[in-house]
């Protein structure tokens, strides 16, 4: 019997999705199947760190907690000792690096690390995000702009020809956002999907003509008088015909008044029938209307679809000559791969051939929001498997019904249909919640298991709107919670605000009803955690602010600029009039704040171009973060600042380094950018957050908040439909969106789209409104509007509610429906005494958890180059050398690792020349390094060395042989002189070892490389930085091999200089 499982699990919010996916990866451990074999991925490394984190605290429970470990034996099917437990928690610890637990991005941007050159990538690529990839995107914009011209570009998309030169690149890169991913997963024929109806023969066009003119049947009114609205609109037909007829623009005419009615297939017009001579003559002129209009349709398409491939081509040149490439990139280079490959009859890519190991048991988590281009990259991987199910697991986990991410071309249909797709596949539903109270559940049933009957009600039975209701129901089982959270308490209300009058007018009533609601409830309860969740980032900002005003303590997630600190504007100034010396209020704000770096002046003359160009060339010379990082003293000693500037400030200096290592440009102005526009987390957690549906998935709080609901469900209008029958592939109709007048008078084509465009948007804000109720676990408000004064046809999120629930007339507070068992005190309930009795697992701290060999995990970690100062320190720094200079010692320690002993070297120059090849430099640039390589090897310490010949024969009388050890990598534990342990983990550049007849270590010469230029002056000075890093080596070795320190003869080789140097000499 197979022991592993293939299954597809469909978990509800909080019903233990990851518990369900760390059931399945330790089932895997515990079978003895290799960690390094198991590949987990999910979307997000806050969910991947999680998956890790919950296998490791579930493996120390099942040491620790004997009940603990009896749950985990029966929910895996293993049995289980406390020594297995232990043995796999050190075989996890011992082997985190090889460890496949990722993000999907992280696993794609590994494979295209190994295959980097058969993709064709530059040597030294990177990725970008956020601002730097809108500037590449731009930047191509502007290049396809300049050959195209900027007039036919803005007329393909409507609305630009009214914008500055810089509103249309920002709009336009809105669009190509929009539009570009769509493009990319679709076929040129796809945009040519809509079809322009016959136009009418042109004697029907006359004849209709003629009968508008001479029209005069207009329907009386009972009393024989004719109707003045009617009489108003023929006239204006009338008045409009000489020049449509001239035009041949009949649109003008179709839209008004009856007209219009009858081309919408209305048979009245303001309480009267509609004659079938005016309704037919207004059709024919409507068939012509339309086939001109599909045409204009069909060009805009094609031309757009042309502007894109034409963009994609710039796009893809700067991609490669500046190195840069996005997350989104890699699926596709992946994808377009095997593609290519099976189109030319080629072998695809052995993925596991490069990336060592096979995978065999594959985990995937949040699969609902895994796009088609992703599922090609992983489905060979997966197909494999199950084709071999006696060596292998499959085992995806997502919900439909929390698929809110369709905007980034998450296809929830793949979960759907994978059972359909791989048959052998075992299915499980959970459906029993292990976060909310069951007030909380029964609330989002109410909602959900009536939304066919709500949603009928709400748009007058529109097919497309059932439809859609119809659809996402079929994955919505009854919720209910888990038996230990049954008797736990909550609340649940729908509540209305005031209206703007009563409000007076001035301040948005949701929020304000918001901020009166959170006041009562954090006055009971100051502790519980509260998340105020928006349908987009709009009014977020107001939010906090008012929440703050009040005296609520507040933030949004994801972080905020660190320029909410004085430290930071300041420093912000002095690097403003740094760039623009000419600007006297930036030097007066800059001077007279205390960061200001008086030290620098001393010598100087005071004016202002001069002092500007000392911190010009000061930070030029050092980088941001070292020149940042200089005045940090000045923070922690002046009164002027407090500890918010202290913290704000490190983040500073955080972001300052990564600013040196990410980035090439030298511009002020362009690091001033990066730290305005870049978010932090804030360094105090505030204890209401406000968000986004989409940034609040995954989390839970003890109470949700809900105020923006005046959204219509069914969204804005789309700027281009796309539709993909089936989820695996391409989009097989793709048009952009015509006006919906324009829309309805075309049909076929178009008319499909938008249905079928329109089922998915409602599914869409369904899952959305379902992920915001049950991110609650013992309160849910709700907050609506005051309805207006006549009844609402508007189909929103706040009409659902209000038709999903039996309303009664506002309280005093607002609430106008409440889930009959809401106990408002349920937060008296959270803080519940310990019983005494009970009984308490406590960890005896004397047993180790780990074997103690492999007891790491929260050992101080350091490298032997940390002797040489606090790690953010830049590596030019180090070695006082210029970035070109660590560039060269990278290169020599690349060649000389080719190296087993000088007298077996037979290495070509082209092979070389390959394996330089991951460095961004020119060929001829390598041919340099290669020749100066080949000089090194003539150096008589280098020979000396460097060749077996040269080593000694006999050590202590006794027969030796010796072998070689390039880049020895080393992660091991050494105690210190106080008797603690320091993890150390780095690389040895070579070390010759000796071995007797019996294979044991005997003897061993350590080398560490050193490509500084140094004289016989400067040796032993510059071998003295370096000393302590060497004796921390030779203690490795000694650890490694046993052979006694005395016997490890241990030296710097400086290679160009022809020196060596004994650590013990020095």
């Amino acid at each position: 019997m197979n022991e592993h499982s293939n299954k597809v699990v469909l978990a509800s919010a909080g019903t233990g999705k990851t518990y369900s996916l760390t059931n399945q990866y330790l089932r895997l451990l515990f079978l003895n199947e290799d960690p390094g074999k198991i590949l987990a991925t999910t979307f997000t490394r806050k969910a991947a760190g999680e998956i890790r984190d919950r296998v490791f605290e579930r493996l120390v429970e099942s040491i620790t907690d004997s009940d603990k470990r009896a749950e985990l034996s029966v929910e895996i099917g293993v049995p289980l000792t406390e020594d297995q437990c232990r043995g796999k928690l050190a075989e996890f610890v011992q082997r985190l690096d090889q460890i496949q637990i990722s993000t999907i991005d992280g696993f794609f941007n590994r494979l295209i690390n190994l295959f980097s050159h058969d993709l064709g990538l530059p040597t030294q690529w990177g990725i970008i995000e956020g601002a730097r990839e809108d500037e590449q995107t731009i930047e191509a914009l502007s290049l396809m702009m300049q050959q195209e011209g900027l007039t036919r570009v803005t007329e393909m998309i409507e609305g630009l020809n009214r914008l500055g030169d810089k509103g249309v690149y920002q709009e336009f890169l809105r669009v190509v956002n929009t539009m570009r991913p769509v493009f990319l997963e679709s076929k040129p024929e796809a945009w040519d999907c809509v079809t322009a109806p016959h136009p009418p023969p042109s004697e029907d066009v006359a004849e209709a003509i003629t009968t508008l003119e001479q029209f005069n049947e207009i329907p009386l009114n009972q009393d024989g008088s004719t109707p003045k609205l009617w009489q108003t609109k023929i006239d204006e037909i009338q008045e409009l015909l000489p020049d449509a007829r001239r035009t041949g623009d009949w649109e003008t005419i179709i839209t008004v008044g009856p007209a219009k009615k009858a081309i919408q297939g209305e048979e009245k017009y303001d309480r009267k029938e509609i004659p079938e001579a005016f309704a037919i003559a207004v059709k024919v002129l409507g068939s012509a209307t339309a086939s001109k209009l599909a045409v204009r349709i069909q060009k805009r398409n094609l031309a757009i679809r042309q502007l894109l491939e034409k963009l994609e081509t710039e796009l893809e040149e700067l991609k490669r000559r500046n190195s840069n490439y996005t997350f989104s990139d890699l699926p596709l280079l992946l994808a377009q791969n095997s593609l290519t490959n099976e189109e030319s009859n080629k072998a695809e890519l052995d993925f596991s051939y490069r990336l060592g190991t096979g995978i065999e048991h594959l985990l995937l988590d949040e699969f609902q929001d895994t796009n088609p281009t992703q599922w090609r990259v992983l489905q060979p991987f997966a197909q494999k498997i199950l084709a071999t199910p006696e060596r292998g697991s499959f085992y995806c986990v997502g919900d439909v019904k929390q698929s809110i991410y369709t905007w980034r071309q998450g296809e929830p249909r793949l979960l759907e249909s994978m059972k359909e797709l791989y048959p052998q596949l075992e299915s499980e539903t959970l459906s029993v919640s292990y976060r909310s109270s069951p007030v909380i559940l029964e609330t989002a049933n109410t909602v959900f298991v009536n939304l066919i009957e709500t949603i009928d009600e709400l748009s007058n039975s529109d097919p497309n709107w059932v439809k859609g209701a119809q659809l996402w129901t079929m994955n919505y089982p009854e919720h209910e919670s888990a038996d230990h959270l049954q008797d736990s308490l909550g609340a649940t209300y729908l509540v209305e605000a005031r209206s703007k009058e009563e409000n007076g007018g001035e301040s948005d009533p949701v929020i304000e009803k918001l901020v009166e609601r959170l006041l009562a409830l954090t006055e009971k309860s100051a502790s519980i955690s509260v998340g105020v969740l928006t349908r987009t980032n709009k009014p977020i900002s107001s939010i906090i602010d008012r929440l703050q005003t009040s005296g609520l303590k507040a933030s949004g997630e994801g972080g905020n600029a660190i320029t909410d600190s004085l430290a930071i504007l300041q420093l912000l100034s002095i690097l403003h009039f740094a760039d623009h010396p000419g600007d006297t209020a930036a030097l007066h704000a800059a001077n007279t704040a205390p960061l200001w770096p008086t030290h620098l002046f001393e010598n100087v003359t005071k004016e202002n171009e001069v002092l500007a160009s000392v911190l010009r060339e000061r930070i030029l010379e050092e980088g941001y973060g070292k020149f940042i990082a200089s005045l940090l003293p000045k923070i922690q000693d002046h009164e002027s600042y407090g500890d918010w500037d202290l913290r704000r400030f490190n983040q500073l200096i955080d972001l300052a380094f990564s600013f040196d290592i990410e980035n090439t440009s030298s511009r002020i102005s362009d690091f001033v950018t990066y730290i305005q526009n870049t978010k932090v987390e804030n360094p105090d957690t505030a204890g209401i957050r406000v968000m986004t549906v989409h940034a609040a998935k995954g989390l839970e709080f003890d109470a949700v908040f809900i105020p923006e609901l005046s959204e219509k469900l069914e969204g804005k209008p789309p700027q281009i439909y796309a539709e993909r029958p089936n989820p695996e592939n391409f989009y097989e109709r793709v048009s952009t969106s015509p006006k919906k007048d324009h829309r309805a008078l075309i049909g076929g084509a178009l008319e499909a789209l938008h249905q079928d465009h329109l089922v998915r948007q409602l599914q869409d804000a369904f899952c959305v409104l379902y992920v915001a109720i049950t991110r609650a676990r013992h309160h849910l408000e709700m907050i609506v509007e005051a309805p207006p004064k006549t009844e609402s046809t508007a189909k929103n999120f706040q009409q659902l509610l209000r038709k999903s629930f039996t309303l009664t007339p506002p309280d005093d507070h607002g609430i106008i429906w409440q889930h009959p068992h809401s106990d408002p005190e349920w937060a008296n309930a959270l803080a519940r005494p310990i019983d005494e009795d009970s009984d308490i697992v406590i960890h005896d701290p004397s047993v180790p958890l780990l074997p103690r060999t492999s007891d790491h995990r929260h050992l101080p970690r350091r490298s032997p180059s940390d002797h040489f100062g606090a790690r953010g320190i830049r590596i030019d720094e180090m070695f006082n050398v210029s970035t070109g200079g660590a560039l060269r010692g990278e290169i020599f320690h690349r060649l000389f690792e080719e190296i087993n002993w000088l007298e077996e070297f037979e290495v070509q120059d082209d092979d070389l020349l390959h394996t330089l090849e991951k460095f961004d430099v020119t060929e001829e640039t390598r041919k340099q390094y290669i020749e100066e390589f080949r000089l090194s090897l003539r150096e008589d310490n280098v020979v000396k060395h460097l060749t077996r010949a040269n080593q000694l024969d006999t050590i202590h009388g006794t027969p030796v042989q010796w072998e070689a050890w390039r880049e020895r990598r080393f992660c091991i534990s050494l105690e210190n002189d106080d008797g603690t342990e320091t993890l150390w983990n780095g690389v040895i550049d070579r070390v010759n070892v000796a071995t007797d007849s019996s294979g044991k270590y005997v003897g061993a010469t350590l080398l560490d490389y050193k490509t500084d230029a140094v004289t016989e002056e400067t040796l032993a000075g510059k071998a003295k930085t370096y000393q302590p890093q060497l004796l921390t080596y030779r203690k490795v070795l000694n650890a490694i091999t046993e052979i006694d320190e005395r016997e490890i003869e241990t030296g710097l080789l400086f290679l160009g200089s022809d020196m060596y140097i004994p650590v013990d000499s020095i």
